[in-house]
C-alpha cells in the first residue's frame, strides 16, 4: 500500500464530494465506473474494488452536474481493495474552471429566502 500525500503537499485542497466519474486506461475497451469520494481542481480520490497501479495513465469523464468533463490523468496511489488517488494532468483551464465553480457552488451554504411563511 503506497501512502498519499500529506495535505500540505498538495498543490489544491480536497474537498469530500461525490460524483459520476468513468475510468479507462488504453489497453481497455470498457471504463470502470465510480464516484469520488474527495476532489480538487488538481485531482481525486475514487474507491474501487480492482485498483490500477501507480504510474498507470487513465482517461478520465467526470460529471459535474449536466457539465461532462473529459481528461487524463495520472494514478498517484494504489490502496489494494479499497481505491486509487489520481492526479489530473490533462485537465485544460476552462475544464478545471467549471470544476471551481461546482465544487465552489456545492459547498455554498443554502441562500437565504426573502420570503416569509406564516
Amino acid at each position: 500500500m503506497e501512502e498519499a500525500p500529506h495535505a500540505e503537499e498538495r498543490r489544491a485542497g480536497r474537498r469530500r464530494c461525490a460524483l459520476p466519474i468513468e475510468l479507462r486506461t488504453v489497453a481497455s475497451p470498457f471504463p470502470l465506473i465510480s464516484e469520488t469520494s474527495d476532489i480538487s481542481v488538481c485531482g481525486c480520490y475514487v474507491t474501487l474494488l480492482s485498483t490500477f497501479r501507480v504510474g498507470s495513465q487513465v482517461d478520465i469523464t467526470l460529471w459535474t452536474g449536466d457539465k461532462k468533463l473529459t481528461f487524463r490523468g495520472t494514478i498517484k496511489t494504489a490502496d489494494a481493495n479499497v481505491g486509487n488517488g489520481i492526479e489530473f494532468t490533462g485537465i485544460n483551464e476552462e475544464q478545471r474552471t467549471l470544476l471551481q465553480r461546482h465544487l465552489d457552488e456545492t459547498a455554498a451554504p443554502a441562500a437565504k429566502s426573502d420570503f416569509i411563511f406564516r
